[in-house]
């Protein structure tokens, strides 16, 4: 479920991360010029400059003790080290130890370093607050007077135009992705980016008054483009449509989400699909269960899918699998479509008939309200290509009419 990643993501958990800790405690000792080590509250040291040593290890774990004993953790000097509680929200939960050093202020260093990582932890909460905001917001966890007062809270415009982009990374793994997007897209811009499953990365991008669908394209081409080119992984991108306010970002979210699940069935080939753009698609998506299954009954006569033997079924299977990767061309009518198809040298078979290199298949008139297919199949690369002309001009043909 959405909870069970955010709560396995670390999402409910405000400690910083290891890097950053080793990032920081780095800086403090090139300034401070002294080993120095950060350690949780089990005695166990998370980040440091130069070696762990025994002896701070037991300086450590004889400071926790006696946090058992009095209940209070207070600063502890000796020759030694410096020992320096670090909390959060009145918790304690970092110990910085500092190694003495003829040179410096022990005590001030310690007070000084202890800010620093105070002021960090406060930070990564805000940043946790509002990260958990919009992905309660774009599930629709909140209700309406929350909305409005968290987001006043988190100092999060409301009436701004917003869009959800839905990026979906081929393999669920690439975690390079939403590094990636979180590094063009900073939550100081007023942009976010989040996400509540393993497979998808979500980005809210705020509009200017000026940014129509066409800049919101524009932005997805350029997403999808530096994804390909710099982190060498292939994606597909949908988006919803233009939100005018904050409160309805999960409607965005949920069209985002539906020109996906369209686009894998109807446009299997695009990359990038918009949720105004999906045509037929869409109103089939929202059929109701039932209806489809009354059309399927109604198609086959009474039979369900399951009722057609193993070698129709694998029929159909092998006819998609050729004609999937040989298309050539459709010209698509009204009522009649035809499809070409270049398959070449082969030795496949539907049945007991060979495939021929090259297969048309003519939808044929019955009457106003009805068709049926009927498929061509030829060797002769001049008839084919003598009937793909013919339709090419007839496509050129009407073209100029609809122009005149």
């Amino acid at each position: 479920s959405h909870l069970s990643y955010i709560e396995k993501n670390g999402e409910v958990n405000g400690l910083l991360s290891n890097q950053i800790l080793q990032r920081t405690i780095n800086e403090i000792g090139d300034i401070i010029e002294c080993n120095c080590s950060i350690w949780n509250t089990d005695g166990v040291m998370l980040a440091a400059v130069g070696k762990e040593k025994p002896a701070v290890k037991k300086a450590v774990c004889s400071f926790l003790k006696e946090l058992e004993v009095t209940g209070v953790a207070e600063e502890h000097l000796d020759e030694c080290y410096g020992l320096f509680p670090v909390y959060d929200d009145d918790e304690l939960t970092y110990i910085f130890v500092i190694e003495h050093n003829n040179e410096i202020d022990v005590h001030t260093s310690g007070r000084l370093s202890v800010c620093q990582l105070e002021s960090l932890l406060r930070s990564g909460s805000e940043r946790l607050d509002r990260n958990r905001f919009i992905q309660n917001l774009l599930l629709d966890n909140l209700l309406l007077v929350d909305i409005y007062n968290q987001a006043k809270k988190l100092g999060i415009t409301v009436e701004q135009r917003r869009v959800v982009y839905l990026i979906e990374p081929k393999n669920p793994d690439d975690t390079i992705v939403l590094d990636m997007i979180r590094g063009i897209y900073s939550s100081g811009t007023g942009d976010f980016v989040t996400a509540v499953d393993e497979g998808h990365i979500i980005l809210i991008k705020s509009l200017d008054s000026t940014d129509d669908y066409d800049t919101i394209r524009s932005t997805a081409d350029m997403l999808v483009n530096a994804i390909n080119t710099e982190a060498m992984v292939n994606v597909r991108l949908s988006f919803g449509t233009i939100i005018p306010e904050l409160k309805e970002v999960s409607q965005s979210y949920k069209e985002a989400g539906m020109a996906l699940d369209v686009g894998r069935i109807f446009y299997p080939e695009r990359n990038i699909l918009s949720y105004r753009e999906l045509g037929i698609g869409r109103l089939i998506h929202q059929l109701p269960v039932s209806l489809c299954e009354m059309f399927l009954e109604e198609v086959f006569a009474g039979n369900t899918v399951d009722q057609f033997d193993e070698e129709t079924l694998s029929t159909v299977d092998k006819f998609f699998e050729i004609f999937s990767d040989s298309w050539d061309d459709t010209f698509a009518g009204c009522l009649l479509d035809n499809h070409f198809f270049d398959i070449g040298k082969n030795n496949y078979k539907i049945g007991r008939k060979k495939i021929r290199s090259y297969v048309v298949i003519r939808e044929k008139y019955l009457n106003e309200w009805s068709s049926c297919y009927e498929l061509y199949m030829t060797d002769s690369e001049k008839k084919y290509r003598e009937l793909l002309d013919m339709y090419y001009k007839d496509r050129e043909e009407y073209k100029k009419e609809e122009t005149a």
